[in-house]
């Protein structure tokens, strides 16, 4: 048996730091502005290739023989605000 297994995602999302009373630990809906706007992207790839082999030498005995090759994973971020 041989098989593989790729994978190529993505995301992005934004995200805003709002203002926060270090006393109670509360967020301070009453400001306009925040502390700051992240746009944060990332990917990550990924692809492997598998395979075995099995060879019965008698109804009762079987010898098993399995190969894994991870080829690559590749993960990015990136951040701006």
């Amino acid at each position: 048996m041989i098989g593989g297994y790729f994978t190529d995602e993505g995301a992005h999302e934004i995200e805003a730091t709002p203002p926060v009373d270090l006393g109670t630990g509360r967020i301070l809906y009453n400001l306009q502005s925040s502390l700051g706007v992240y746009d944060i992207s990332s990917t990550y790839r990924e692809f492997a290739e598998f395979g075995d082999i099995n060879y019965r030498i008698t109804p009762a005995f079987e010898v098993v023989s399995a190969a894994l090759q991870l080829g690559e994973a590749d993960y990015h971020q990136s951040t701006t605000d």
